[in-house]
């Protein structure tokens, strides 16, 4: 899973979470990336869910999925290809 920094943060790729009242939430929001993946699981394109939610980047979505994927125990990255 993501490495915690000593300030209760987690780096996952280029988007910041934190881990607040026992969910992930996307550094500086009050976005939980289970928000998240329950948008895009309905249909939500990350660029949909960016118009929706200004405060958020590109990053963060994608940062977002891989935090999923490292989660349900898939991390997913270069080389690795969805089981």
């Amino acid at each position: 899973m993501a490495e915690a920094e000593a300030d209760g943060a987690a780096q996952v790729g280029r988007g910041r979470f934190r881990f607040v009242g026992g969910r992930w939430i996307v550094a500086g929001t009050h976005m939980t990336a289970s928000a998240l993946l329950e948008m895009m699981a309905h249909g939500a394109t990350p660029e949909r869910i960016v118009e929706l939610c200004p405060y958020l980047c590109i990053q963060d979505i994608r940062a977002c999925l891989r935090l999923g994927a490292e989660m349900s125990g898939n991390p997913l990255g270069p080389g690795s290809s969805p089981r």
